[in-house]
């Protein structure tokens, strides 16, 4: 199933491409709507101008015509005093990336210099939507603030932070 969900998203994205240069307005929406009725997924993913419904899952990422959302790069760092905290929290977080993401595009973990009796850890994720990224947090437990650059301290004492890079 996600085969042709995946290949019909870009089968619509190429009419629309090839429409779109010819101006024509209406024939967009009649592909866009041909398009949505076959698919049967609940999130709606925009992506120029048209939307379409369909599940992150489902689409291939990899791809370079699939469904797109202002992707850049991002790092998660989480520090605390306690190591063990720490090392479950950041594996848990490790593993959800890795079920998610291309591994090309991870660079990590990478152990931080200790600070005081503050122990760190970061992952490099490229290419990737801050949807995504709160979504991938949301799963491993991790609270990210709503600002990027901010930190953001959990029950457990873990210290929380993602950048745009």
């Amino acid at each position: 199933m996600p085969y042709s969900l995946t290949s019909k998203v870009i089968n619509i994205k190429e009419e629309i491409k090839k429409k779109s240069k010819r101006n024509l307005s209406s024939e967009k929406e009649n592909i866009m709507t041909e398009g949505t009725k076959s698919i049967t997924a609940s999130p709606t993913v925009t992506t120029t101008g048209v939307t379409t419904d369909a599940t992150p899952k489902e689409v291939n990422s990899n791809h370079e015509t699939s469904l797109s959302v202002a992707k850049a790069d991002f790092s998660i760092t989480i520090r605390s005093q306690s190591t063990a905290t720490l090392n479950a929290v950041f594996q848990r977080l490790m593993d959800v990336i890795h079920a998610t993401v291309p591994a090309r595009s991870i660079r990590g973990p990478i152990r931080l210099p200790k600070e005081d009796k503050i122990h760190s850890r970061r992952v490099d994720i490229k290419f990737i939507s801050e949807t995504q990224l709160r979504s991938i947090a949301e799963q491993s437990g991790v609270k990210l603030s709503d600002m990027a650059g901010e930190d953001r301290i959990q029950d457990d004492g873990l210290i929380v932070s993602f950048d745009i890079e």
